[in-house]
């Protein structure tokens, strides 16, 4: 049987991941207004685009969330490979 552990998550953590989704936001809110610039559109479509903007900015979320963890990955191994020296 195994047994179940408690998980802490710090404040910095949530901290760190929330400054990420804040990020993502920014570039896909940024991204839309450079398109209602180029194409010459309603700033109105600020607000009908916003769950267009949401996905777009979840799926960056999930792209940096991925970056980051194998980027953690390859500096785990590389660290258990100087280790095993």
């Amino acid at each position: 049987m195994f047994k179940i552990r408690d998980i802490t998550i710090t404040g910095a953590a949530i901290t760190r991941e929330i400054r990420y989704s804040i990020i993502s936001l920014g570039i896909a809110l940024l991204a839309n207004g450079y398109a209602i610039v180029k194409y010459q559109a309603g700033w109105g479509e600020l607000i009908t685009q916003l769950p267009f903007v949401l996905a777009l900015a979840l799926v960056l979320y999930l792209i940096a969330a991925a970056l980051r963890l194998l980027f953690h990955s390859l500096r785990w191994i590389a660290a258990a490979a100087w280790r095993k020296k």
